[in-house]
């Protein structure tokens, strides 16, 4: 019991890290592809 509580721990571990680096990415690529969006229409504003 205690060996099997030690390995899933860690590997329960893992997939929440793993978990919240993936959405951290995709939190980040929302940022990113709104500032992109915010920009490009703020160029075609500015520019037009």
């Amino acid at each position: 019991m205690n060996v099997k509580n030690i390995t899933a721990r860690p590997f329960g571990f893992d997939i929440v890290v793993v978990t919240s680096v993936r959405d951290a990415v995709a939190g980040a690529d929302i940022i990113t592809t709104s500032t992109t969006d915010e920009t490009q229409a703020a160029g075609r504003t500015h520019y037009d």
